[in-house]
């Protein structure tokens, strides 16, 4: 049983790593290794064990098309979507290896020497060592098309606030600007007596944004008409912009 576990674990450093032809391939299959702490209940040990190397197999075939980089900025998609159920993606698996080893305070995990099963010290994990077929052709198609969505034009937009001459209203006003969803970067561009300009970048359509705004700072202003990318917003009782 110990030896068949240090094959195992030795095999998958090198089966984990896709194969040259992998991106050509529609279908493939993955070596991965789950585990997970005892349990009261062992039955969920072993499940939740298999579930972690289900899931670290589909993100080895995630890696096959996507940049780590990418990967990275889709994280929250990919948890809420692809990680919260592989099943759409493993055609089928077998188990390789699996049993119970201990994991010492610091150091690297070992096999109990002396008997199957769990040790009396450390930490007992319960490991499964599988090789999935996923179809990377479907988790490529609906990872695209999960990402696609949440693409939105962004629109460098001018903000231009005429007669606010109060700094603390300044600053209220930018912050209700910042809290806007759409917005996703702001900075100060230039200031005159009675008329201060913020550059803010804006993702979506920019005559919501504008209808956001107006909402967002209330009665006390107005928006005076300006081009799609320039937002002027003036004090509520005096003339508009010249």
């Amino acid at each position: 049983m110990k030896r068949e576990l240090a094959a195992a674990a030795a095999a998958l450093v090198l089966a984990a790593l896709p194969s040259p032809s992998a991106k050509a391939q529609s279908v493939m299959e993955i070596r991965a290794e789950g585990s997970h702490e005892r349990l009261a209940d062992e039955s969920k040990t072993r499940m939740y064990a298999l579930d972690d190397a289900l899931k670290k197999a589909v993100k080895a075939g995630l890696d096959t098309f996507m940049k780590p980089e990418t990967i990275a900025t889709y994280a929250k998609i990919l948890e809420s979507t692809v990680y919260a159920d592989v099943s759409d993606y493993i055609i089928n698996y077998r188990i390789l290896s699996r049993g119970w080893i201990t994991h010492l305070d610091g150091a690297s995990p070992v096999v109990d020497p002396v008997r199957d099963g769990p040790g009396t010290e450390g930490v007992e994990r319960y490991h499964i060592w599988i090789e999935a077929k996923i179809d990377v052709g479907r988790l490529k198609k609906d990872v695209r098309a999960m990402t696609s969505i949440k693409k939105e034009k962004s629109t460098d937009m001018e903000i231009v606030l005429l007669d606010v001459r109060d700094y603390r209203e300044y600053e209220r006003i930018r912050e209700l600007i910042w809290r806007l969803d759409m917005v996703t970067d702001l900075s100060y561009r230039s200031f005159y007596p009675g008329r201060i300009t913020v550059g803010a970048v804006v993702k979506g359509n920019v005559y919501k944004f504008k209808e956001a705004l107006a909402e967002a700072v209330g009665p006390g202003y107005f928006l005076v008409p300006s081009s799609p990318d320039r937002v002027v917003l003036k004090a509520a009782g005096r003339a508009a912009e010249k």
